[in-house]
C-alpha cells in the first residue's frame, strides 16, 4: 500500500469553535439532523458533505457548487487553514461499548487509488449506483475529499501502532471533540519526519481491507480515471491518483463491529403468525421462547443480544425472533448444523456461507419470511440498536425484528480475501468516525509530496 503525507486543511481553532462544526459520516444523517446541524454553527461542515438540495437548483447553483463555494470562502476567511508540512493525522476514538471501555488509534493520510484486480485494496461488500453518482458530482466540483475511507491494514506485530502511541500518548491532542453519544473524537498533526517515514515503509508490503466507505472508495476510483483521461500525460504522483483515509490495525482488540437486526415489514399477518413460522422453521432449527424478564425496551434488547453472544461463545449458530403479536417473548433459533446451509447454498463460497448473516438469510428469512433480493427493500429495513429492534416492532411500526450475532473481523478478512462480497448491511462498525477534522485537496493541480530519505 503506498501511502504519502499531506498538508491537510482543517478548521482554524481561533475562528471556530470545533465542537459545534464537525458531523457524523454524510450518509447517516438524517433530513432532522441535517436541519440541526445546519442551525448549530454557520460554519458546520454540513454545508460541505451534505449542502441543502433546492427546488430552484440548476446546473450552474446545486447543492453541489454551492459546497465549493463554501469551501473556497472558508478558506480566504482563514476559517479553514492548510498545514505547512506534510503531516499524517492520528485519529483516537475513545468509547464505551456494552460496558466495556475502549480507545482506538489508527491514522489518516493519503493513500493511493488501485483496482479491486490488483490486490492491494481488498472489499467485502457491493456498492450502488446512486451514492456514487451523488459523491463523484461533489468531488469534480470541489477537488477535495471532505471524509475519510475506514480501512483496517493486518500489524499483528503492531509497530505502526507503537509509532502512533510514541507521538499521541506524549502530548494533548490538536482537536478533540465529543459526539452525542458521549465518545470522545480527538487527532494529533504528525509532521515528524521520521516517524512518517517509518509509517511510510512499514505499509508498503500490505495490502488493506475496506472497513467502511466501499462508495467512496470507488468514487474515487472513479475520479482518478475521469481524471487520467483528461490529463494524458498524468504520472501517477498527481493528488487525483489518492484519496483520503483512516487506517486501523486489523488487530486491534478495540474495534467493534455491531450486528445489524432486519425489521420486517409488509407482509400478510398470517406469514409473521409465530406458531406458522415455528412449523416452517422447525425443521433446520430448535426453537425455544423465552419470557423476558424486564418490560423495558433497552433492557429487552439487550437480554436478546446477550443471550445470542452466549451462544455464539459456545459455538453455536443462533438467532432470536421478536414478533408484535407475541411482544412479551422472544423465540430463539439454533441452527441444527452447518450441513444445512451446505444444502441450501452448495455454490456459495465457504467464506460467506456459513456467516451469520448469511445464515439468517439463506435459512430463515428467504424459506421461512419468503424474502429474497427480488423482495428485499419492500420487506427489510435495518437497525444497529437492539432497542430500537424491540420498541419499533411492539410500537406497531413492523411485524417482527430478527436478532443476529455481528460479523468478525476474521470473517471480514477471510471474506475480503476470497474476492467474495458480503449480504447487504452485515456489519455495522462502531463509532462512526465524525466528518471536519481534516479534509485532502484531489484537484489536477494538486502533487503528492514526498518525504526524501
Amino acid at each position: 500500500m503506498d501511502i504519502a503525507p499531506f498538508r491537510g486543511i482543517h478548521y482554524n481553532k481561533e475562528k471556530v469553535d470545533i465542537q459545534r462544526v464537525f458531523s457524523p459520516p454524510y450518509d447517516i444523517i438524517s433530513p432532522e439532523e441535517q436541519e440541526e446541524l445546519y442551525r448549530r454553527d454557520p460554519y458546520n461542515v454540513v454545508r460541505l458533505v451534505l449542502e441543502k438540495i433546492h427546488e430552484t437548483d440548476t446546473e450552474e447553483n446545486n447543492r453541489y457548487t454551492r459546497a465549493s463555494a463554501t469551501f473556497r470562502k472558508w478558506l480566504e476567511e482563514g476559517v479553514l487553514v492548510q498545514d505547512k508540512e506534510p503531516s499524517i493525522y492520528i485519529y483516537e476514538e475513545e468509547y464505551t461499548i456494552h460496558g466495556q471501555h475502549r480507545r482506538m488509534r489508527g491514522f489518516m493520510t493519503r493513500s493511493r487509488i488501485y483496482d479491486y484486480k490488483e490486490g492491494v485494496v481488498l472489499r467485502h461488500e457491493q456498492t450502488l449506483k446512486g451514492p456514487k453518482i451523488d459523491r463523484l458530482n461533489l468531488m469534480r466540483v470541489c477537488g477535495a475529499n471532505f471524509s475519510q475511507i475506514f480501512m483496517l491494514y493486518p500489524d499483528k506485530e503492531k509497530k505502526i501502532d507503537a509509532i502512533m502511541d510514541s507521538e499521541a500518548d506524549s502530548r494533548p491532542p490538536d482537536f478533540e471533540v465529543r459526539d452525542k453519544n458521549g465518545d470522545w473524537h480527538r487527532m494529533w498533526i504528525l509532521s515528524d519526519k521520521g516517524k512518517i517515514r517509518k509509517i511510510v515503509q512499514l505499509m508498503k508490503p500490505l495490502s488493506v481491507y475496506i472497513a467502511d466507505g466501499h462508495h467512496r472508495y470507488e468514487t474515487s476510483r472513479n475520479y482518478r480515471n475521469e481524471m487520467r483521461e483528461k490529463y494524458p500525460d498524468h504520472t501517477g504522483e498527481e493528488a487525483f491518483n489518492f484519496n483520503l483515509v483512516q487506517f486501523n490495525n486489523l488487530y486491534s482488540e478495540d474495534i467493534t463491529i455491531l450486528p445489524t437486526y432486519r425489521l420486517i415489514y409488509g407482509l400478510r399477518q398470517e406469514d409473521t403468525a409465530p406458531e406458522s413460522i415455528k412449523r416452517m422453521a422447525e425443521e433446520d432449527f430448535t426453537w425455544e421462547t423465552v419470557e423476558f424478564s424486564s418490560g423495558n425496551a433497552k433492557d429487552m434488547g439487550l437480554e436478546v443480544s446477550e443471550r445470542l453472544a452466549e451462544m455464539d461463545t459456545e459455538g453455536k449458530k443462533a438467532f432470536a425472533l421478536y414478533f408484535l403479536s407475541d411482544s412479551g417473548k422472544y423465540h430463539l433459533l439454533t441452527l441444527k448444523s452447518l450441513k444445512i446451509a451446505d444444502r441450501i447454498s452448495p455454490d456459495k463460497h465457504r467464506s460467506l456461507r456459513y456467516l451469520d448473516v448469511s445464515l439468517l438469510h439463506d435459512v430463515l428469512i428467504k424459506p421461512v419470511f419468503g424474502i429474497d433480493q427480488s423482495n428485499l427493500e419492500k420487506h427489510i429495513h435495518y437497525t444497529p440498536s437492539p432497542e430500537n429492534a424491540i420498541s419499533s416492532v411492539r410500537e406497531g411500526r413492523y411485524q417482527a425484528s430478527a436478532f443476529l450475532n455481528p460479523t468478525k473481523l476474521v470473517e471480514l478478512k477471510e471474506v475480503s480475501e476470497a474476492f467474495q462480497n458480503m449480504p447487504q448491511k452485515s456489519t455495522y462498525f462502531y463509532p462512526k468516525q465524525i466528518t471536519g477534522l481534516v479534509f485532502n485537496r484531489i484537484g489536477p493541480e494538486e502533487r503528492v509530496e514526498r518525504l526524501e530519505n
